[in-house]
């Protein structure tokens, strides 16, 4: 988990996190509180010579309760109208949903990161390296777009992604 710095300006977005840690930290929404340490690999199988499985080792959800079942549902509820109506708009898929649009300053970085009852993804664009002047590049012009948010190509990539994953 990154280590965020403890000023006033966090809950704007001023700490650096990884995909990884946002999307662990959405799953404990969609966990009602429940947090579990991410997971790379689920379960180690062998096959039998006779055709059947072994399952030789698999992974044990953490689940340290960090929220109330009624905070976390307070949060989905105001995420769920991030998509319904907000700006993640561009993220519905049919069932329901919830997640969050964030853009940073001069469009350098764009983030969706959001969750179904089962599954949590999140979408991060923007340039890992500064560019030849010292300085992080905009995305701006990026398939036509003024500059790239939150609610447009990342919200558009989730979509697609979750409806996908979620088929059937």
């Amino acid at each position: 988990a990154a280590e965020l710095p403890e000023v006033a300006s966090l809950v704007l977005g001023t700490g650096e996190v990884s995909p990884l840690d946002m999307a662990a930290g959405y799953s404990t929404f969609a966990n009602r509180g429940i947090r579990n340490q991410p997971t790379m690999i689920a379960r180690i199988e062998q096959v039998d010579e006779g055709g059947g499985v072994t399952v030789i080792d698999q992974a044990r959800p953490t689940g340290e309760r960090v929220l109330t079942e009624l905070e976390a549902d307070l949060v989905t509820h105001c995420l769920r109208q991030v998509i319904e109506g907000g700006t993640g708009t561009s993220a519905s898929f049919g069932p329901p949903a919830a997640g969050k649009t964030g853009t940073t300053q001069d469009n350098k970085d764009a983030w969706f990161v959001g969750y179904t009852p089962k599954l949590t993804a999140a979408v991060w664009m923007g340039y890992p390296d500064v560019g030849e002047d010292g300085e992080v590049p905009t995305m701006k012009n990026v398939h036509g777009l003024p500059g790239v948010t939150g609610g447009s190509l990342p919200a558009e990539i989730w979509r697609k992604f979750m409806a996908g994953a979620t088929e059937g």
